[in-house]
């Protein structure tokens, strides 16, 4: 079995909530900016509902923001199995991974203020890890 090893300041579910908290809010504003575009695709038949030519937000950039939203909250439900299932911090790798799509997003996007939060929570993640490791050996 496997022991019960935990950074001072780990805080059980911070990460996975903050992911699920951003992936509604992430959704809610898709739903609420993009509600034209969403009910234009909708009319049009969602299939090649991204042929449809419509005003900003355009129907491919819709589906890509709601996706986005909902695979947060999919991957914040997921940490919270895992750190509960475990009661561990999340793995290592995740924090890694994680840090390395946010980085590249936030480059690709142009270091736009929201991508930070998943640049600071995949950092964390990370300190966490190590500071569990540290006490365990230490």
């Amino acid at each position: 079995m496997q022991s019960e090893v935990k950074a001072r300041f780990w805080v059980p579910g911070a990460v996975p909530l903050l992911l699920i908290g951003i992936g509604l809010l992430h959704s809610v504003v898709g739903f609420m900016f993009g509600a034209d575009t969403i009910k234009d695709m909708i009319d049009n038949g969602l299939w090649g509902s991204m042929d449809v030519e419509t005003g900003p937000p355009s129907p491919s950039f819709m589906l890509w923001f709601l996706l986005t939203g909902f695979f947060m909250i999919l991957l914040g439900h997921l940490g919270l199995w895992i750190e509960r299932r475990l009661k561990q911090p999340l793995p290592t790798f995740f924090g890694l991974e994680f840090l390395i799509i946010s980085a590249a997003a936030l480059v690709v996007h142009g270091g736009a203020l929201p991508g930070w939060i998943f640049v600071v929570a995949a950092l964390w993640v990370l300190v966490v890890r190590f500071a569990s490791r540290r006490r365990h050996t230490g």
